[in-house]
């Protein structure tokens, strides 16, 4: 039987933590054995239930036994999610001495101007690669062209996009339908995702459609991060499980980060509802828009307002809308990506 453990910091809800446990649920149907390891993780992460139902999740907090024993089993394949795990399985592999292949899991691209740490740590990563000689995934074309630049080995190398990777209902959920017209942002706060260019952008916005409001979907808001004269018009939601309605409800959705993106998920699941989005250049969004009819890159804020405001304007037919989904749901198959995984595991 073919075995994979999957290492990965946390199991909240994310893109890397949402395409792992798709991943997991697919390789369980292929009758693959696996086991999720998680670092800093606990039974309270969001995604914790879901995973235990595919596999068995083990924490590192008093596990360490259990986990010595799991990765010296015979015929194990490792996948190492992001930086943290990396770094772990190969001290792990030191002081235990096993030889299973190890495969790392990129799942950043670029940095913002102040994360110094994090680029020195990532050149030293990319210099252990030369001698550890890994295989490497990289979730978007732009993760591979950035980890090159910080000297990551290009040999035994494969992007692997994620496709949409979330599982929707064909029936959308009708809970909670607002009566008003919204835009909708999905993402956690954080610098990555550019929340003062998403302020600087519905405050304008209202301006101009003052019976509109904003939906941000995501941890880490305060509503007292925007202006008081607008917080009426805010809704903040936080994690939520059942978000089909407000993609398909939602007028467009903005897409505002500018760096540290590699494939961004928020945008494939918007388009799966036929969602208008506009958004800034970051990871592999570029060809996401670029593939999808009502998807639209721009550079700069007042760019960004000017689009949006467009889209308010117009209106699209249903007939046409349906074409567009339908377009979408075949050219982003989550099957896709896992026969791609499988291939580059198991091959």
């Amino acid at each position: 039987m073919r075995k994979v453990i999957h290492i990965i910091p946390t199991l909240q809800s994310g893109g890397a933590e949402n395409v792992l446990i798709r991943l997991v649920e697919e390789f369980k149907k292929k009758g693959i054995e696996q086991t999720i390891i998680t670092l800093i993780g606990s039974d309270k992460d969001f995604l914790y239930n879901k995973a235990k139902s595919f596999c068995k999740v083990i924490n590192i907090k008093n596990n360490s036994k259990i986990i010595n024993k799991e990765l010296k089993n015979e015929g194990v394949i490792i996948i190492a999610w992001m930086y943290r795990a990396i770094l772990y399985i190969h001290l792990k592999q030191l002081f235990l001495s096993f030889k299973h292949p190890i495969y790392w899991n990129i799942r950043h691209s670029d940095f913002g101007w102040f994360q110094l740490i994090q680029k020195v740590l990532v050149f030293i990563i990319g210099l252990f690669s030369r001698i550890l000689k890994p295989k490497i995934i990289y979730c978007s074309n732009k993760s591979l062209k950035v980890h090159t630049s910080y000297f990551f080995s290009i040999k035994r190398a494969r992007v692997i996009q994620n496709g949409l990777a979330k599982k929707f209902s064909k029936k959308v959920s009708s809970n909670n339908v607002y009566d008003f017209p919204y835009l909708l942002f999905v993402g956690r706060f954080h610098p990555q995702k550019g929340p003062k260019y998403l302020r600087k952008i519905v405050i304008e916005l209202f301006k101009r459609n003052s019976d509109y409001k904003l939906i941000v979907l995501g941890d880490g808001w305060k509503i007292d991060f925007f202006p008081i004269e607008i917080r009426d018009k805010i809704i903040l939601l936080g994690v939520k499980k059942e978000i089909d309605y407000l993609y398909k409800n939602a007028n467009c959705l903005l897409f505002t980060s500018k760096f540290g993106e590699g494939y961004p998920n928020v945008l494939v699941e918007a388009s799966y509802f036929g969602t208008p989005i506009v958004g800034f250049n970051a990871g592999d969004s570029k060809e996401i828009l670029d593939e999808y009819e009502y998807g639209f890159e721009v550079s700069k804020t007042n760019h960004f307002v000017n689009k949006v405001e467009e889209i308010i304007i117009s209106k699209k037919n249903n007939k046409e809308k349906k074409a567009v989904i339908e377009k979408q749901i075949e050219r982003l198959s989550f099957s896709k990506t896992v026969e791609k995984y499988i291939a580059f595991l198991f091959s």
